[in-house]
Formats: C-alpha cells, structure tokens, sequence
C-alpha cells in the first residue's frame, strides 16, 4: 500500500477535525484513516496520525465501546511495534519496552519484549531506537545480540520448514511472532534507559507480527517474564 500521496511537510495535521473511517490492507494490516479536513475528506496512514496526532487516535480507537482496535480490524492478536520506549537487561537477556501501533504508550498498552525477538521483527524501530542510546555497549548489544538457544529454536524452526525471517509488509506473507499483551509496567524493575524514539512513517519497512502456531520461543517468553515479575 503506498504511504501516502502528501508528504509529512505538506500535511496540515493540526488541521484535522475528526476521524471519520478506517480501512485496512489485508496484505499488510496497516490502517488507512479517511479524516476530515477543512471540511474535505482525505486518506493518511495510521501511523502518521499517532506520529502527529496520538490523542486524535487513540479517541477514535476508543469510541468503539466494549472493542479494542483489534475487535473492530478483526486480526486477533496481530499488531506491529511503533516505537521502543526503553531498554533494560534481565539475567543476561536484552529486552525492550514496545508500544504498538495503535496503542498509547501508558500502562498496560505496552509490553516488554526480547531484544533478539525485535531486532529480527522490526530492524527498522530498533535502528531508530538506538539512536537515542548513550551506552556504546547496550547499543551494540541491542543491535548485535549474541547468538543464545532462543535463536536456535529459530534454527530447528527452520530446518524444520517453519519461515521465522521477517519479510516485508509488502510481500506476500508477514512475520508472525507474540505480543504479549498486555504486561503492567507496575512493579517492573527500573530500565536501564529512559530516551525516547520517534520513529518515521516507512510502511514498507513496518513488520507485522502475529501469534504463530506453534510459537517457537512462547516457552521462554514465559519464563521470563516470570522472573522479572
């Protein structure tokens, strides 16, 4: 699906009265809002609108009572990473804190998840994210993890016919991985960062992720959070 024919300088965001519909590309399930602007109807990108006008969203989202976003699209748990909002390391193990397209970045919307898991899934936002990160070492770590049996569960995976690379949105099949939604940040150990991304509206470089059957890595996931919690 092409991004959008305005260009971000173009646009006047701020201009937007309302969200009047959504639609969804079933190659991608990336949303395309029709809003209103001037009293004109114009088509943007889902993710230029939390880029620019998170709160316009998240209402809109909202106003369907008793449904979540992914209640009213219909794709179960399937959902693509935003942006990285912090990075800590758990018993060896790297792990970044996801809000999702969509989703606020408060609470129980976002979901800590394993560095190695995001790096495959979406290089793009951890490229950004790193950016921001002051620590050479945890920058090198997040965007070069070393290899650990998780990433060999993948290997078997594949020797065993199982796709676990990402493909682009674009393509004919998506990568499909677990959001574990939705963690509390309450009594979660302090992060070893705080810097924030702000990530740029590339949709064809935007993974979606979907719960696999069987997931590779649910196990591990499991245990994990368990021993932070």
């Amino acid at each position: 699906m092409p991004r959008d024919r305005h260009s971000t300088a173009d646009f006047r965001y701020d201009a937007i009265k309302k969200i009047v519909s959504h639609s969804l590309d079933p190659r991608t399930a990336l949303v395309t809002l029709t809003v209103l602007v001037k009293g004109n109807r114009e088509d943007i990108s889902e993710w230029d609108v939390q880029e620019h006008r998170p709160t316009l969203l998240f209402d809109y989202w909202a106003s369907f009572k008793g449904r979540t976003r992914q209640d009213v699209l219909g794709i179960g748990e399937l959902y693509h990473p935003y942006r990285f909002l912090r990075h800590r390391r758990v018993r060896g193990q790297w792990q970044v804190l996801v809000q999702w397209l969509g989703y606020s970045e408060e609470g129980e919307d976002v979901s800590w998840e394993p560095a190695v898991t995001m790096r495959v899934d979406a290089p793009d936002v951890m490229t950004d994210y790193c950016g921001y990160v002051d620590d050479d070492s945890a920058k090198a770590a997040l965007l070069v993890p070393m290899p650990r049996a998780e990433d060999n569960d993948h290997t078997a995976l594949a020797k065993a016919g199982v796709k676990s690379a990402v493909e682009n949105p674009a393509s004919s099949a998506t990568k499909q991985t677990t959001k574990r939604k939705r963690d509390s940040l309450n009594d979660q150990p302090q992060s070893v960062a705080d810097k924030r991304s702000r990530r740029s509206c590339r949709y064809d470089s935007t993974p979606a992720t979907k719960s696999p059957v069987p997931k590779p890595t649910v196990s591990k996931k499991a245990q994990l959070q368990a021993s932070v919690d």
